[in-house]
């Protein structure tokens, strides 16, 4: 797998487990993700059999500008949100990335409403 999508989805697996739970709407999510994004299935399973990491990795690197960064976050609020509930560690991280990212608040509740938006449809 390419490393910038492999940077991609471990991102939005670390976002999955921040509150320590899989829920499988987020893993349905992501995977759903993922594989448009082009990861093979066995890409998949290795990556879901690795442990979620602590650090957010290369997302500067792999999101260089606001479009990327927005719609980079946009995705990882929207895994935050699939199983209903946006616990306290998913918020954390959330702005832990897009203080790395330069992200205003404004633009994370822009992109909140969206991800909302997107979940519904």
């Amino acid at each position: 797998m390419e490393n910038d999508l492999k940077e991609k989805a471990l991102a939005l697996i670390q976002m999955a487990w921040a509150d320590k739970f899989w829920a499988p709407e987020e893993e349905k999510l992501v995977t759903s993700i993922l594989l448009r994004a082009g990861c093979r299935p066995e890409d998949l399973e290795e990556l879901a059999a690795s442990p979620p990491r602590a650090d957010p990795g290369e997302i500067e690197r792999i999101l260089p500008d606001r479009e990327s960064r927005l719609q980079g976050m946009r995705t990882l609020i929207a895994v935050a949100f699939a199983d209903g509930v946006l616990a306290a560690a998913e918020m954390n991280l959330i702005e832990k990335m897009a203080a790395r990212l330069e992200l205003t608040s404004e633009d994370l509740e822009m992109l909140r409403t969206q991800a909302l938006d997107m979940l519904k449809s």
